[in-house]
């Protein structure tokens, strides 16, 4: 009887863990979508731009800090967990260092080209 009752409980918790693994795949999709990125990954490695960009990648990234604390108590979660939280991470270090914030056609050169009028005393 405790073999079954056992095996029911791994099952279920599988199934639960699929379920999640579904639903952020589903979740990332939508917001690839949205935000115009072919795919999941792009969107992953996309430095935001926006304030709602940063914002979602302060929700990716305590997404994949609840899971990893959760991993503690059920192992599979921390697998789950750690994708969205090194993606997350990134992306916010990214926008914080300011990278991908300036368009390319306005990038500074090195030695720009003054004006060669002279100042007005």
């Amino acid at each position: 009887m405790w073999a079954l009752i056992s095996t029911l409980g791994v099952l279920a918790a599988i199934a639960i863990v699929a379920a999640g693994a579904i639903t952020l795949s589903n979740a990332y999709r939508q917001r690839a979508e949205r935000g115009g990125h072919k795919g999941i990954l792009e969107y992953l490695r996309a430095i935001p731009a926006s304030d709602r960009d940063k914002q979602e990648a302060v929700d990716l990234t305590l997404q994949g800090g609840v899971a990893c604390l959760l991993g503690l108590l059920f192992p599979p979660l921390l697998l789950l967990g750690a994708i969205p939280l090194f993606y997350g991470l990134r992306k916010l270090l990214y926008a914080s260092m300011g990278l991908g914030l300036v368009a390319d056609d306005t990038t500074p050169t090195a030695n720009p080209v003054e004006d060669e009028t002279p100042p007005s005393e």
